[in-house]
């Protein structure tokens, strides 16, 4: 194979053979495999990214969790339990805005674990099975 890459570092693979050389077209230049390689192996992520991903992860718990109690999301959920109207709705709204405040706890003690080295990274999905679980009024 011959490998090319293009102004953005996309990579281009072509037949050796020359059968393909017609597709080899202006502006992009001849690198090595070992190039095209580096350059369609994903980026590390930082820690500071894997942060984000594992705190997104938990942020879809919390929506889907309110979600299937039928609300829009967590953050709509909670706006209920200052409202009285409806009394289901605001002991629901209370119960939701109390276990988000105990997720999120949860979540940045156990980020603050992996950080200091002492637990191993969690898979998202790890990370939301460790987290309280929702306990509704009757």
């Amino acid at each position: 194979m011959k490998y090319f890459k293009d102004a953005s570092s996309a990579v281009f693979a072509f037949e050796s053979d020359g059968s393909q050389d017609d597709y080899i077209g202006d502006g992009l230049t001849p690198i090595t495999q070992a190039e095209a390689d580096a350059l369609r192996r994903p980026a590390a992520l930082t820690v500071a990214r894997r942060i984000d991903l594992l705190r997104a992860r938990v942020q879809t718990h919390l929506d889907e969790r309110a979600q299937a109690l039928g609300y829009d999301d967590i953050s709509t959920a909670v706006t209920y339990a200052d409202e009285p109207a409806v009394a289901k709705f605001q002991a629901e709204g209370q119960a939701l805005r109390a276990w988000r405040s105990l997720i999120w706890a949860k979540c940045y003690e156990i980020l603050a674990q992996w950080e200091a080295g002492t637990v191993v990274e969690p898979t998202g999905d790890q990370l939301a099975a460790m987290l309280p679980e929702l306990a509704l009024p009757d």
